[in-house]
């Protein structure tokens, strides 16, 4: 689990202020959309410490949706694919589930496919470099 937390601090970056990500959204620290009602305002710097905590909560939370997916579609994946799925849901959330050709091809075990699926929707469009870095993985996984 640790790789696979450096790998989405990697990919995410950090900013200790508030931000605006590429679809427009206020965010903070490694990639936490704020959401209403958070207490974080632009223009101050939060501590550190307190932006590791969030990811921590935000990591769970990501565990806690590939787990669902896999446990929902009777997955039984190699570990490198796993991690694959659980960045994708730090970075999208439960709009993962929506990757039903991708989810079909782990089903089959045709990891090669579940990558040409990830590069083929509209989160490549959104951050293609980390989504063809995780669709690489994903076809490593044969």
């Amino acid at each position: 689990m640790q790789e696979i937390k450096k790998r989405i601090k990697e990919h995410e970056g950090y900013k200790s202020q508030v931000y605006t990500d590429t679809l427009g959204n206020f965010t903070i620290g490694y990639g936490h959309l704020v959401r209403p009602g958070e207490p974080f305002v632009p223009g101050f710097d939060y501590p550190q410490e307190q932006l590791e905590y969030l990811f921590e909560l935000d990591f769970k939370n990501a565990v806690k949706i590939a787990d669902q997916v896999c446990e929902e579609n009777v997955l039984t994946i190699p570990e490198q694919a796993y991690g694959v799925l659980i960045e994708m849901a730090f970075q999208l959330g439960n709009k993962i589930k929506k990757f039903k050709n991708m989810i079909q091809a782990l089903k089959e075990q045709d990891f090669l496919e579940a990558a040409n699926q990830m590069l083929q929707s509209a989160w490549r469009k959104q951050t293609p470099n980390r989504c063809e870095a995780l669709a690489e993985l994903m076809r490593d996984c044969q």
